[in-house]
């Protein structure tokens, strides 16, 4: 079964719950551990960063134009994707 499609089904639920004012460290708590039990491997980064400078976001600002970003492990593939959050 393929798991690489999960990947964005989960980043498109963590845009959601970002954009519903949810608070980021918790949303992206729970995206990693929807992933882990996907099946996937080692997450080498899940952040949301500033689009303009890629600084690290804390705190979601919608007039400020942001992305979520994600590189994981699908066996000893390394797979990158992102998603604009606005």
């Amino acid at each position: 079964q393929e798991i690489a499609p999960k990947i964005y089904q989960n980043l498109c639920l963590a845009k959601e719950q970002i954009l519903a004012n949810n608070p980021i460290n918790l949303v992206l708590e729970k995206i990693a551990q929807n992933l882990t039990d996907a099946g996937f491997g080692k997450i080498d980064y899940l952040q949301v960063c500033d689009e303009e400078n890629l600084q690290p976001v804390d705190i979601f600002n919608p007039d400020m134009k942001s992305r979520l970003f994600i590189a994981i492990y699908a066996d000893q593939i390394r797979l990158i994707d992102n998603i604009e959050l606005y």
